[in-house]
């Protein structure tokens, strides 16, 4: 323990305070010990509600236009030759977004490529 002296002065008088601090250690942080320096890497939101996002998925966000919707066509292959594909879907992207996406058979995918 440490005492420490607070002085206190205004107009009407000059007040001091002895104060006792703890000098008592943390073990760790963490899992870490010493002198300690946490940043996001550090930190693992695998039980948490709120998520980190990853780089790549806040430059797909950003490419998202205000307003966009999500649209889904009601289609059917009945009555159209046999092999039809039944499309449930059309999106719009580039070439370079279709080729690092996963494409999903139901969907008609419109390359915007100049």
């Amino acid at each position: 323990m440490e005492e420490i002296q607070v002085t206190v002065v205004d107009s009407q008088e000059v007040v001091s305070l002895f104060v006792q601090t703890s000098t008592v250690s943390v073990l760790s942080v963490n899992g870490n010990t010493g002198v300690v320096v946490l940043d996001p890497d550090d930190l693992d939101d695998t039980s948490t509600t709120n998520k980190f996002a990853t780089a790549s998925q806040i430059t797909k966000l950003e490419g998202i236009a205000t307003g966009a919707e999500v649209n889904t066509i009601n289609t059917t292959v009945t009555g159209e030759p046999t092999g039809s594909d039944l499309v449930l879907n059309v999106v719009s992207l580039t070439q370079a977004e279709y080729t690092a996406g996963t494409p999903v058979a139901t969907t008609f995918y419109i390359i915007t490529d100049a």
